[in-house]
């Protein structure tokens, strides 16, 4: 009986020093995660600031666009009102020739 005992006893201590070693894993495993999502916030921080520059650069330049084709329809408005005469009849001749 005595010899059951203490096998049951050395099979408990096993199963504890595998949980233990199970445990230890899972631990390192957590640590490492953890350090691994830090070193990731880093970079996304600094990808979400380059993105920020960007996106305000990009509202800069459609800005200056828009004033460009603003720009370009007054003077296409302003230039079809031709009232040069010498241009008058270049385009006069012109309208013929594609005739």
């Amino acid at each position: 009986m005595a010899h059951c005992a203490a096998v049951q006893q050395q099979h408990n201590l096993m199963q504890v020093f595998c949980l233990l070693q199970i445990l230890t894993h899972v631990k390192e495993k957590l640590q490492f995660a953890q350090k691994e999502k830090e070193g990731m916030q880093v970079e996304l921080d600094s990808v979400e600031a380059a993105l920020a520059t960007h996106r305000d650069d990009l509202s800069r330049v459609k800005l200056v666009r828009d004033k460009a084709i603003v720009a370009t329809r007054k003077l296409r408005d302003a230039g079809s009102q031709v009232t040069s005469t010498a241009l008058l009849a270049d385009l006069e001749v012109w309208d013929y020739t594609r005739v």
